[in-house]
């Protein structure tokens, strides 16, 4: 509702706006060009929340990958309670796999080749983040030597931490060329 209400607000805005210059100008030729202008821009401020409105599938992505790590760590946690200390290091080697396949496809929309993740998962029942991943390191390979790639760490970092609920100085990513 407060959405709805921010765009009536900036469109009111704008209106008032554009009706304050055209009664300031007095002249027949020029108000046909702050017309269209003013159309113009009526237009962009109309469509752009119908275009968010279907741009928002990353945000749905990003829900869905959310649910599937938390799943994850809770079929973690099962695991871990069951296996003793060599079944959880087959259980991390997994886990490690099927993170290193589930995060490949967003690396390479930077350009970079994802080699290893190792994380680092809560093993204290005590602890409310049993079962959850507290830091993560994460090994890459770049194509571009000249790129620093640091714009691509912190949104991966953003990604990452959104979607595994890890605190983002507790990702490290290493990106060799």
């Amino acid at each position: 509702m407060d959405y709805l209400l921010d765009i009536i607000k900036k469109i009111a805005c704008f209106y008032v706006f554009a009706s304050f210059i055209l009664n300031l100008v007095n002249d027949e030729r020029y108000k046909k060009y702050i017309n269209m202008f003013t159309g113009l821009i009526m237009i962009i401020l109309v469509m752009k929340p119908v275009i968010n409105m279907f741009s928002s599938d990353n945000q749905f992505e990003t829900l869905l990958k959310t649910n599937e790590s938390d799943y994850m760590s809770r079929e973690m946690a099962d695991k871990i309670s069951v296996a003793g200390s060599y079944g959880k290091e087959l259980i991390l080697n997994e886990f490690n796999e099927t993170l290193k396949n589930s995060l490949s496809h967003k690396f390479l929309d930077y350009g970079i080749t994802l080699e290893k993740t190792e994380a680092q998962i809560e093993f204290d029942r005590t602890d409310s983040d049993y079962g959850r991943i507290t830091s993560l390191d994460i090994a890459a390979k770049g194509f571009d030597v000249s790129n620093s790639y640091s714009v691509a760490v912190t949104e991966l970092k953003k990604y990452i931490s959104n979607v595994y609920k890890i605190d983002r100085n507790n990702i490290h990513i290493n990106i060799t060329c």
